[in-house]
């Protein structure tokens, strides 16, 4: 539809792509990270994850944090799967339910992650490696099925993409 969607320290803009019109379509506090779920936006915002319905503009909280949330990726169940600045990692489940990544449950580090969908499957890219979560997603596990360098680098792993 033309429209690009883009987050900042005042909230959400739109952005026709054709016209190159720019308009602030809803005040949130800074949008750190943004991700289609359908028709509508899942938000990571300062204050937690609210989803976004760009045709209503109605918006709802999906869970708060005490951290801001910088990454989003939504797995192939509609889980939506998250990284807070450093308060780790979590995953709300479409029931609703949020669980929460730590040192217990394998993240190394609460700070600095990124969430990534790459065919339908959640990476997490961390100082320490890349993490995937094992089957039941009750924790998180090395991804060393794609090789000793995402298992275990030298210095982290911070972006991925497929091509």
């Amino acid at each position: 539809n033309n429209q690009l969607y883009v987050g900042n320290s005042q909230g959400l803009y739109e952005v026709n792509t054709i016209t190159k019109k720019a308009s602030l379509i809803a005040k949130f506090s800074t949008v750190w990270s943004i991700e289609t779920n359908g028709s509508k936006l899942i938000l990571g915002t300062s204050e937690g994850i609210i989803e976004f319905d760009p045709k209503t503009k109605l918006s709802k909280k999906i869970h708060t944090t005490t951290s801001p949330v910088r990454s989003i990726g939504i797995d192939f169940k509609g889980s939506i799967w998250y990284a807070t600045d450093n308060k780790g990692i979590g995953y709300i489940s479409n029931s609703g339910k949020n669980h929460a990544f730590d040192k217990s449950n394998g993240l190394e580090n609460p700070t600095n992650n990124q969430i990534f969908n790459i065919q339908n499957r959640i990476f997490i890219a961390t100082k320490d490696g890349l993490l995937k979560p094992d089957e039941n997603c009750k924790k998180l596990i090395r991804a060393c099925d794609l090789g000793n360098f995402m298992c275990k680098p030298k210095t982290g792993i911070w972006r991925l993409t497929l091509s």
